[in-house]
């Protein structure tokens, strides 16, 4: 079997360098939330009403009173939050 030589290996020479990698925060991405309504109606058919997707975590607090004014007895909510993240290596290789 003839081996077929790499050119990314040459002897005497590093290719590949460990780094020490860190998952940080992305800040060219703005965090994202949403809250929604886990309550039913009547016929037992899920409710789903949301705050709709906000960069403000206190807006979206805001919807589960605005949504209880209309449906008092909608009391169960969730949240979703979305944090982008990023993998950087800690110094940058030379």
């Amino acid at each position: 079997m003839t081996e077929i030589p790499n050119p990314f290996l040459r002897a005497g020479r590093r290719i590949f360098k460990f780094l020490v990698w860190r998952l940080g925060p992305d800040p060219d991405l703005e965090k994202v939330h949403l809250i929604f309504c886990e309550g039913e109606d009547e016929n037992g058919v899920p409710c789903r009403a949301n705050s709709g997707e906000c960069s403000d975590l206190e807006t979206a607090k805001k919807f589960p009173f605005t949504h209880a004014k209309v449906h008092p007895e909608h009391r169960s909510y969730g949240r979703l939050s979305y944090h982008p993240m990023i993998m950087a290596p800690q110094e940058e290789p030379a």
